[in-house]
């Protein structure tokens, strides 16, 4: 019985967001649909007890559990009570995932990495749809006159899951490189990548394009060197079938357009790109105390004193929550999180990758602040990791 509720709250989990819940009239899914994975893995502890492995990823998980208590004492001290639900989704329930995920047996894990390949394909060709419909199936007409305001195909941005086309491209690139870390049969990493790339030039976000690309050809490059004589061909097969496919999607279509076709003032001049530029002029809306212990409405405030569709950098959206007194430590913890994660299952280099990946592009958007990112981050963690670190001889 506990495995069959795990199923289902688990693909909860995964497959809904706040997006959705937009689309479906709930205001906040996160809860709806984290809760009862939230709920179930509590029980599941509570019925380990002894048995429970004591990591050192658990060990931080629940350091940053006490410190988001602290948070959450400090903030209502400050007359900012609603900021405790924030706590909660961004850093307790992720934080009881992990104390829960770390303790999976196989049986679990299987069932979490099938359900995440699922998310992984649907999501994909969900955007290559909405991309060669040009219509987004999942938000109504105001939200698709924000996505897409020009009328023209190579400014068409797809949609899919997660809303906004950076948190989808974020998420894919996360996804992508968590899949080419992983013990997956080479041939179907191949496969996987491609049709993730492709989804990213659908969500046509350059950050993700670039990034993704940069961390994947030093990975694709050892997946096909490492593999047997016959796999290397299928796999070195799959990858000229599937550039000529994503160059034929590019020339034809205009895939990947607001990366390939740049507007005259070039590509560091255009609005998206100063937008991330002008992002630091926050510091001109704010004063000291704002600056000093953040507040929950600040990010808001600043989308209309600075007339900007959304604030382009997530470290500075994570500052504007928390603080600089509050927000430092806590992505402090939050990396030392990930480095401990990473550390005891992936090399070092793959480790850097799959950093770059997760807090480089945190750089260009603002959704390192939202928890839906930090969710995909841990479950792509949980269902791609090898059962243990191998050792290369490189």
């Amino acid at each position: 019985m506990i495995f069959f509720l795990y199923l289902i709250f688990v693909s909860l989990a995964i497959f809904f967001n706040n997006y959705m819940g937009f689309y479906l009239g709930i205001s906040s899914l996160v809860i709806t649909t984290c809760g009862p994975f939230f709920l179930w893995c509590l029980y599941f502890l509570i019925g380990k007890r002894g048995k429970i492995k004591k990591t050192n990823t658990m060990k931080i998980a629940l350091y940053i559990m006490l410190f988001s208590v602290f948070i959450m004492m400090f903030k209502i001290f400050l007359g900012q009570p609603d900021f405790v639900r924030e706590c909660i989704i961004f850093l307790i329930i992720p934080c009881i995932f992990i104390l829960a995920l770390e303790n999976l047996t196989d049986r679990y894990v299987h069932f979490l990495r099938f359900a995440m390949l699922s998310l992984y394909v649907f999501e994909c060709i969900l955007s290559v749809l909405e991309r060669m419909q040009m219509r987004i199936f999942f938000a109504n007409d105001d939200v698709y006159s924000i996505i897409n305001k020009a009328s023209d195909n190579w400014s068409f941005r797809s949609s899919a899951l997660f809303g906004h086309p950076i948190a989808n491209s974020m998420v894919v690139a996360v996804m992508i490189v968590f899949i080419l870390c992983s013990n997956i049969k080479n041939n179907i990493k191949i496969l996987l990548f491609m049709l993730g790339f492709l989804a990213l030039l659908c969500f046509n976000s350059r950050a993700g394009i670039i990034i993704s690309l940069i961390v994947s050809i030093p990975l694709i490059f050892r997946v096909i060197r490492n593999s047997s004589i016959q796999i290397r061909v299928l796999s070195f097969v799959f990858l000229i079938v599937g550039i000529i496919g994503i160059y034929y999607f590019i020339i034809d279509y205009d895939f990947g357009g607001r990366l390939f076709m740049l507007s005259e003032k070039g590509f560091f001049n255009d609005a998206s790109s100063q937008a991330r530029l002008d992002v630091f002029d926050f510091i001109d809306y704010i004063n000291v105390d704002e600056l000093l212990y953040g507040n929950n409405d600040l990010y808001d405030r600043l989308l209309i004193l600075m007339n900007v569709a959304g604030l382009e950098n997530g470290y500075i959206a994570l500052i504007l929550k928390y603080g600089l007194i509050l927000g430092i430590p806590l992505l402090i913890f939050l990396i030392l999180l990930h480095y401990i994660q990473l550390k005891e299952y992936y090399l070092q280099y793959e480790l850097l990758l799959i950093l770059l990946t997760f807090y480089g592009f945190g750089m260009t958007n603002p959704h390192l602040a939202n928890g839906t990112i930090w969710f995909m981050f841990l479950f792509s963690y949980y269902a791609f990791r090898p059962q243990k670190k191998i050792i290369s001889n490189e």
